[in-house]
């Protein structure tokens, strides 16, 4: 299917970049944005393999792999030629580089010869998935068109900047999903299992949102120190990243049972609903507040998704995280990495935050175990 992709953005590549930026001279980059996608797919589903047998060391190694991968290929192409073309390059490199760690990692579960009946329930049970998958790529490539439409190449690059700095909490997200996983799906075999994973879940998305504002505390640094003063406009586009950053790992936490019960269908319509929102919603203020707008955009599209989730979850058979709870957790985060990157605030506002969102999560954390304790007879270990 990757190939058939590949084979598509490499034959359309004039029109298509054509159509996105008004230039035809990006064309060359699809061939490796193609490439891109085969590695990257071969490397996800031996990482998949190496989490789900619960190869923690493996798995960290191949995720290493990858980053030395790709970091040195960086640094070769921006010492040598920093063409968007030899950017692409060095990202399947590093893909590359992690995929075959992983694949050689997780050789010995790769035995089992094509089955056409089990790939024909995959291709069902992963169509959803991959729907979703591509309805926020298609939001997220819409709003990047959008603001360099209306602002700029500059504008994108501070949005651009935003992203990947909240990369970080997505970075944490998985690391404590891929522990956790193994432990959820171990749940599922006690009677109240549901009970102590939806509470898990909390705990999880109170600790994101308590990392997203450390985060958000030092950004005022980060930013110059990463972009130096041609980005200063990107410090209030990482506050509302890293609110959306919180929100896609509650996404990721709560629809575990989603998973487990095959109820991909709503994963599709809360991705649907979250994009048709961002993107309404951007419209709006994009025009008017550029990188900040499209920033404050995909984060209220992520938590329409997380919202749409946690409300069809509300039966028996699914993980129930309750919505006053799940929203009360994340509201007081969110609202400090808002305000600690209106501007550079004095250290000790930035210390007060922190100490104030910390108090939050120890609550959380407090009350949650004591929920669990009261009603559920799982033995629960640190």
């Amino acid at each position: 299917l990757t190939l058939g992709v590949t084979a598509l953005l490499w034959l359309g590549r004039g029109p298509f970049v054509r159509g996105l930026i008004n230039e035809s001279g990006y064309g060359s980059a699809m061939a490796p944005i193609g490439l891109y996608g085969v590695a990257l797919g071969l490397a996800h589903i031996a990482r998949a393999a190496l989490r789900a047998t619960d190869r923690s060391t493996a798995y960290l190694v191949s995720t290493l792999a990858m980053a030395v991968g790709t970091t040195a290929a960086v640094i070769v192409v921006v010492v040598s030629a920093p063409t968007a073309f030899g950017m692409l390059t060095a990202a399947v490199v590093g893909a590359a580089t992690g995929g075959l760690v992983a694949l050689v990692l997780a050789r010995d579960l790769f035995r089992a010869a094509p089955d056409r009946i089990t790939q024909r329930e995959l291709l069902v049970l992963g169509a959803p998935q991959g729907l979703a998958t591509a309805l926020l790529m298609v939001g997220d490539v819409a709003q990047r068109w959008f603001l360099l439409d209306v602002h700029g190449p500059e504008a994108v690059g501070s949005l651009g900047l935003a992203v990947r700095l909240s990369v970080a909490i997505a970075f944490l997200s998985v690391g404590i999903q891929t522990a956790w996983y193994p432990r959820a799906f171990g749940l599922l075999e006690h009677e109240r299992g549901l009970e102590v994973m939806a509470r898990d879940a909390l705990r999880i998305g109170a600790l994101i949102a308590l990392a997203a504002t450390v985060f958000a505390a030092i950004a005022p640094e980060t930013v110059s120190l990463v972009g130096s003063s041609l980005f200063a406009e990107s410090l209030r586009p990482v506050g509302w990243m890293m609110v959306a950053a919180m929100g896609l790992a509650v996404f990721h936490v709560v629809t575990v049972s989603n998973v487990v019960a095959r109820a991909f269908g709503t994963l599709s319509v809360a991705s649907g609903l979250g994009m048709v929102a961002g993107l309404l919603l951007a419209i709006t203020l994009v025009p008017r507040f550029g990188a900040t707008g499209t920033a404050a955009s995909l984060a209220f599209g992520q938590w329409v998704a997380v919202l749409v989730v946690v409300a069809g979850n509300q039966r028996a058979d699914r993980a129930v995280v309750p919505l006053r709870d799940a929203v009360s957790a994340q509201v007081l985060p969110a609202a400090a990495c808002l305000v600690l990157t209106l501007q550079e605030h004095p250290l000790a506002l930035r210390a007060a935050c922190v100490a104030l969102v910390a108090g939050l999560t120890l609550f959380n954390f407090r009350r949650t175990v004591a929920a669990v304790g009261a009603t559920s007879t799982i033995e629960e270990r640190a």
